[in-house]
């Protein structure tokens, strides 16, 4: 069903029988999306205040407590999760919507990097099950996968 469900969301894009063309396509794609919201986000250049951009990333973790409910670990995740996103703000050395736009992209890269398979199987937990397999090998070490 999810491969079923991504095909339809690239099928005006991925018109090849050559698969290769298809993902260069996707990923021309993507670039020139990317290019399109950088665009409008200098033409709409606004600033933001740190204290705003914490509030706000902590009203979403109080908003999933429900992930974590009780479990200490995750909740310490979390934080870190947040303390990362901060972190990758203040890199930029500006607080207006391009560089958070840039650091929201380096983000993701360091999430894709460190949770490789974090979204492919959506009918499971795997974002929680990824953060306690992270956290139990930074414990732990290896030695636990």
């Amino acid at each position: 069903a999810r491969d079923k469900e991504i095909a339809k969301t690239v099928e005006r894009i991925a018109t090849s029988r050559n698969s290769f063309k298809n993902i260069r396509r996707i990923r021309a794609s993507i670039g020139q999306m990317d290019a399109k919201i950088q665009k409008g986000i200098a033409q709409n250049e606004t600033i933001f205040n740190d204290k705003q951009l914490q509030s706000s990333l902590l009203k979403s973790k109080e908003e999933s407590r429900i992930v974590f409910g009780s479990d200490k670990t995750l909740e310490a995740a979390y934080d870190s999760v947040v303390d990362e996103m901060l972190r990758q703000v203040k890199k930029t050395g500006k607080n207006n919507l391009s560089s958070l736009f840039q650091a929201r992209k380096n983000f993701d890269q360091i999430i894709n990097k460190k949770f490789q398979r974090l979204f492919d199987n959506l009918t499971s937990d795997a974002p929680r099950t990824n953060a306690k397999q992270r956290l139990q090998r930074e414990r732990y070490g290896h030695c636990v996968e």
